[in-house]
């Protein structure tokens, strides 16, 4: 239970849908096909992943509009909602078939409830919508505790109930109980199952021993750099900054919410040691408006009589122009990358097309999501020992009459040590026994994956040598110009998603990939 289950409650719909609609328009005769697609070519099943983000991206921006527009005015409203629209993080994880993105549409009605508190049932729906949330990531749990300031702040409705009575008041528990009963309905075995779901989340919130891999000291560092600076950007977070400042200097009710659910939040990624930008995605919701209400402001000084219109419309459109160069900039930049044919799948065409069907191949890698995917044949696939993530559908494939189809490859997993996750036949070697072992293998080509990620191990700088100079290179494909490949190649936290920054020397998304030939002459 290293997540709650709504995301894939909503995935598995999404798929009934696909599957429903593909026996009425004939694309499926059976759930056999149906599960032939998804084990052979699960494309279009990542692309409804995506797109169900897609759409929760653009709705969470809408739906924060009206949030933000309980405690605003609707241009500070509208201003948040397009800086969250453009914003480069946001933007980002709503293009991957993750859960985070999930979470802000609900999230967000949660917001809008809890900031105008008037009803029992405004605190049961915050509550409501907050259990949801959590149901998609456990931490925006967290959103109980503005609602609960919301409920004890002097400023509540009705205004001047005596903190006793706010004490006494149902409020809180029905806000308790909407949380409790929509994440059971929605995550009912992480529930019934608390003793793992705790040793999950204790695991997931371990992360430090990755700081020092990627250069950082500690949590706050790091999302100081890539959250802050790279995420979101210097001129929103200034502004951000600036709001918050001006915020406290007369606060208001809305504001104690969102810089308490704000200072909460960040204290609970970085002291938890959680690394991932993706981590820090609520934050976005009290930054931005910060950021929103700094602009306000800045326009509505300019609005003085006498200034001619002309002139204010433009220094508006300079002011938010400014906030909105950096991330709109990075976005389309970022876009641009993601266009291009990823590495691993040019070199997966390339082997289908110039390697015979049958050879023997060996990965040399520790994580076999960044080799290429070509198709295994059955005798190396039913001698390998699997992950239990692939089992089901390997045995699926054995019992597959139809598979493998042209071309198949017997396909071999060159570790050292321990692999990090196991999906071929898995061969263990060393600088010593990697020629015995390529020889009793039987195998034809090696395919190396080189500048990995820091936090995943990687094979030795000897062993990967050792391939260099007693093979002979048939093919490369690099995501680089030249020799020297550009730093950062990639985003380090995330494996192998293009850079958040520095963009200049990547050609393309994905690792450098070379494929050497162990015997005979090679083709060039």
């Amino acid at each position: 239970f290293f997540w709650p289950t709504l995301y894939t409650y909503l995935l598995f719909f999404m798929y009934g849908a696909y599957y429903t609609l593909g026996l009425l328009f004939g694309k499926f005769n059976s759930l056999f096909e149906f599960q032939r697609l998804y084990f052979t070519d699960p494309q279009s099943f990542y692309l409804i992943g995506r797109l169900l983000n897609v759409f929760a991206g653009a709705l969470t921006a809408v739906l924060f509009f009206f949030a933000a527009k309980k405690a605003y005015s609707r241009r500070v409203s509208a201003l948040a909602a397009l800086f969250l629209a453009t914003n480069f993080m946001h933007i980002r994880e709503s293009r991957y078939a993750r859960p985070d993105i999930m979470a802000g549409i609900f999230m967000a009605p949660a917001f809008m409830y809890l900031l105008s508190l008037k009803k029992r049932k405004d605190y049961f729906l915050a509550g409501l919508f907050t259990g949801l949330a959590a149901s998609v990531k456990y931490q925006y749990i967290l959103v109980l505790f503005p609602a609960l300031l919301a409920h004890f702040f002097p400023g509540g409705d009705p205004p001047g109930r005596s903190f006793k009575r706010n004490l006494l008041h149902p409020g809180p528990l029905l806000l308790l109980l909407g949380a409790f009963l929509s994440f059971f309905a929605t995550s009912p075995l992480v529930v019934l199952n608390l003793k793992s779901t705790f040793q999950a989340v204790a695991g997931a919130a371990g992360q430090d021993v990755f700081m020092a891999r990627y250069g950082f000291s500690s949590s706050f560092s790091f999302h100081l750099h890539y959250t802050f600076l790279q995420g979101i950007g210097l001129p929103l977070i200034l502004a951000a900054l600036f709001g918050v400042l001006q915020a406290l200097a007369k606060p208001k009710k809305a504001d104690i919410v969102f810089i308490g659910f704000g200072v909460l939040y960040y204290l609970a990624i970085t002291l938890g040691g959680s690394i991932y930008m993706r981590y820090a995605l609520p934050l976005l919701f009290p930054l931005l408006v910060f950021a929103a209400k700094f602009a306000d402001t800045c326009i509505t000084a300019a609005d003085r009589p006498g200034v001619p219109k002309p002139v204010k419309a433009a220094f508006t459109a300079l002011l938010v122009g400014a906030l909105l160069y950096l991330p709109v900039k990075k976005n389309f930049r970022y876009n641009s990358l993601l266009s291009r044919t990823d590495t691993r799948v040019t070199a997966a065409s390339w082997i289908e097309e110039n390697i015979p069907s049958g050879s023997r191949i060996g990965f040399l890698t520790t994580w076999p999501p960044f080799c290429p995917m070509i198709r295994e044949n059955k005798e190396s696939l039913v001698i390998a020992d699997r992950e239990i993530m692939t089992g089901y559908r390997h045995k699926f494939l054995l019992n597959d009459p139809a598979y493998p189809g042209e071309p198949n490859y017997y396909l071999a997993q060159i570790y050292e040590k321990t692999p990090v996750m196991l999906w071929y036949r898995g061969v263990k070697s060393s600088v010593k026994t990697l020629k015995s072992d390529v020889k009793t293998e039987k195998l034809d080509y090696i395919v190396t994956m080189e500048h990995y990620p820091t936090a995943v191990p990687d094979i030795s700088p000897e062993l990967n040598e050792l391939v260099h100079d007693s093979y002979t290179l048939y093919k490369e494909v690099l995501p680089f110009g030249g020799k020297t490949p550009p730093s950062p190649l990639f985003d380090e936290p995330n494996g192998f998603y293009p850079p958040c920054d520095r963009f200049e020397g990547v050609l393309k998304p994905g690792p450098a990939i070379r494929i050497w030939k162990t015997t005979g002459a090679h083709a060039g």
